[in-house]
């Protein structure tokens, strides 16, 4: 039997072990934080467990399940020392191994995060190719960005809605010639999202060279 459940769960011997990475042991964080941890193979989604007890008789996450291998916990007590393990899951639910459990002490308010400074394509700029590269400025203890590109000033009509971006550029491809768009990003952090940069316009070529 695996984990604090009153009920037998399938366990399976295929899985690994995660390897928790981040925060690392003992150390002073935000009321906010990103846990991380490594890829298990075979692994489909990951249970999480953050407890203020070593024994995680009362866990604040328990149970809570993520696709990757990584979970953003919020409103986390401070000066409190907050315990957390992984455990990865099959597609059918079967259970690899808990991982070493690490310590963390939340001491300070979680800031949101800044816009990012926009780049590329430049605001009011036109004759671009069909596929444009968008780019902007990486901002600290960025977790992510969330771009999008449409084809009307409302920023109703998407041609990208696409959040999870981990680098900061985007190759946009399949732009239809004389047409104008407008983009926007923003940044994720543990604290959550920052406003939105504001919106850029840029226009295709009238035809392909």
């Amino acid at each position: 039997m695996i984990g604090c459940d009153s009920n037998p769960v399938e366990v399976s011997k295929d899985l690994g072990t995660p390897a928790l990475v981040a925060p690392t042991p003992g150390s002073q964080t935000d009321d906010a934080v990103l846990l991380d941890w490594t890829d298990v193979d075979g692994a489909y989604s990951y249970r999480v467990q953050v407890s203020t007890k070593a024994d995680f008789t009362s866990a604040i996450y328990t149970d809570k399940v993520y696709e990757y291998s990584e979970a953003i916990i919020q409103n986390l007590e401070q000066n409190k020392t907050h315990y957390w393990r992984a455990l990865p899951l099959s597609k059918t639910g079967a259970e690899g191994r808990w991982s070493e459990i690490f310590t963390f002490v939340p001491v300070r308010q979680a800031e949101f995060p800044i816009n990012p400074s926009q780049i590329y394509p430049d605001n009011g700029t036109g004759n671009h190719d069909r596929s444009v590269r968008i780019r902007w400025a990486s901002v600290e203890d960025a977790i992510s960005y969330h771009l999008v590109v449409t084809i009307d000033e409302d920023m109703l009509l998407y041609q990208v809605d696409l959040e999870n971006v981990k680098s900061t550029s985007y190759l946009v491809e399949g732009l239809v010639l004389t047409y104008p768009y407008w983009w926007k990003v923003r940044t994720l952090n543990a604290a959550g999202y920052s406003e939105w940069s504001p919106v850029w316009i840029f226009q295709v070529k009238d035809e392909d060279e």
